[in-house]
């Protein structure tokens, strides 16, 4: 029943429909900027024959149900529940906003998620720093490998499992994503420690 009310919803309602309301202009290139950091540049990715946008800073990406969640604060089906009442659809038989503790709760997801992937962009920069670090390292070998310095030693050791690392966190899913912050967490803390 959910799914049919999304997709009555979505033949109504464009993903330019959505941007217009919120005063967000979409440029010719398809780009506009991203409402949820200080965007100079558009950032944000939109198709308007699929109905889907992305921010390529924010990482964030979706249909028009998870756009007005994350500007409402609210769930997609809220979010569903939003448009047809603004819309004046007249889909959906009852609008219940949300409790205040249903906002509450959606909230600290919100911020829990926030501060996850501040963290995840910090851990991918301290990478980023080791790796080239590693990199500039191995650049220029020394001519006596019996007497390596420190740096050029570790470097050897750890450039290629650094470079997986940021690989690793680059390309998975979430889910890998999450599993990779956690080994690059306890990595760093090991290397932290060795340099």
């Amino acid at each position: 029943m959910k799914n049919d009310i999304f997709e009555r919803i979505k033949e109504e309602i464009t993903i330019e429909d959505i941007f217009n309301y919120y005063g967000i202009e979409i440029n010719r290139n398809r780009k506009a900027l991203c409402c949820w950091h200080d965007d100079n540049s558009p950032s944000m990715s939109v198709n308007l024959v699929a109905g889907l946008w992305y921010c390529h800073v924010c990482c964030e990406g979706g249909d028009i149900f998870s756009f007005v969640a994350l500007k409402e604060s609210c769930t997609p089906y809220q979010a569903a529940q939003i448009l047809d009442e603004r819309h004046g659809l007249d889909l959906i038989a009852t609008t219940t906003r949300p409790t205040r503790k249903q906002v509450s709760d959606h909230q600290a997801k919100k911020e829990a998620l926030a501060r996850f992937k501040e963290d995840l962009r910090s851990v991918e920069n301290k990478l980023s720093d080791y790796f080239l670090l590693f990199h500039r390292a191995t650049i220029d070998p020394p001519d006596n490998f019996d007497e390596m310095p420190p740096l050029y030693e570790i470097a050897l050791k750890e450039r290629s499992y650094t470079e997986y690392l940021l690989d690793f966190l680059a390309f998975g899913n979430f889910e890998d994503r999450a599993h990779g912050y956690k080994m690059a967490k306890q990595y760093l803390q090991r290397l932290e420690a060795a340099i």
